[in-house]
């Protein structure tokens, strides 16, 4: 009888290429055929702003090595590890884009991870971020002491052991499994990208007239068919706006006004901005957006000085 189980665990965070495709299929896609992922997601600019002054900042952070001494800590800049942290990490990104790609995936797929690349003294020369859609990762039990194992097996057939990865975690209820800040906003950024959506069809398809046409005399179907795409042909569209407009047949034009479906879209906009700045925990002013007063102050140079 063997000792040990092995088990697959798979997720939005933990999976191949072809799980990512079938769980955005299931999981990922709205009634309106909207998909909600880290490449949707960063399409909102409250999104891409949050993501890139969190990182940039967090990737800004100096990380040096220092050895004990007598005398205290020293700074130790001939170690193998403070080389690969501030100087070059591998061979084609330098240590601020490892540290930025890292919190982004973390921020977004719920887990930044990179292999730990060591000589044959095993000491630490460098690291490797892995992308979360390229490696499976399995968990070995012991069935008699319950101790738990993980092993990470990338597409191309090379493994790695837990001890010889960095894993940054977002937001987990067990610190095994992960969830990125974006995956938890899915429907705050499903309801910015509809709203987008829905205002670049009303701007490209509307008639810029907003309002009804209607006719005292009888008309049938076909006939109200032919006018209403004739006035959508004449009208329709951002190039035509402000063109003046002939009626015939007995055709009267009653106008709607628009008020209130620009303060809703508008309201929208701005409920989903301040939700995604309270969920990055980044405050208004540092992505330009200064429209409300903030715990920071009221003016811009005491926010700032927040």
């Amino acid at each position: 009888k063997n000792s040990t189980e092995m088990q697959l665990r798979s997720n939005s965070t933990y999976s191949t290429s072809a799980d990512i495709e079938r769980l955005s299929q299931i999981f990922g896609i709205s009634l309106s055929g909207i998909a909600v992922n880290e490449r949707t997601a960063i399409g909102i600019p409250a999104v891409l702003a949050c993501l890139e002054i969190r990182n940039n900042n967090m990737a800004s952070v100096p990380l040096r090595v220092y050895t004990a001494t007598n005398k205290g800590p020293k700074l130790d800049e001939s170690h193998t590890l403070d080389y690969a942290l501030n100087i070059r990490p591998n061979a084609h990104q330098t240590p601020f884009m490892l540290r930025k790609t890292l919190g982004i995936h973390r921020d977004t797929r719920g887990v930044g991870v990179a292999a730990i690349e060591r000589d044959d003294y095993r000491n630490t020369i460098g690291f490797r971020v892995l992308q979360p859609q390229e490696y499976t990762i399995y968990e070995t039990s012991e069935i008699v002491s319950g101790k738990r194992e993980r092993t990470y097996i990338e597409s191309d057939g090379k493994i790695h052991r837990e001890e010889d990865l960095i894993i940054w975690g977002s937001i987990s209820m067990d610190g095994l499994y992960f969830r990125g800040i974006t995956g938890c906003l899915t429907e705050v950024i499903r309801t910015g990208l509809t709203t987008r959506q829905f205002i670049n069809s009303y701007y490209q398809n509307g008639t810029f007239l907003g309002g009804i046409l209607t006719s005292e005399n009888n008309m049938d179907k076909d006939v109200a068919t032919r006018n209403k795409e004739s006035w959508q042909q004449a009208h329709g569209g951002s190039d035509k706006a402000g063109k003046v407009a002939v009626l015939s047949g007995g055709l009267k034009f009653q106008p709607i006004a628009n008020t209130l479906v620009d303060s809703q879209l508008v309201e929208f906009l701005q409920l989903d901005k301040f939700e995604i700045y309270q969920a990055f925990g980044v405050p208004p002013h540092l992505v330009g957006d200064t429209t409300k007063q903030t715990s920071f102050g009221s003016g811009l140079e005491s926010q700032t000085t927040g």
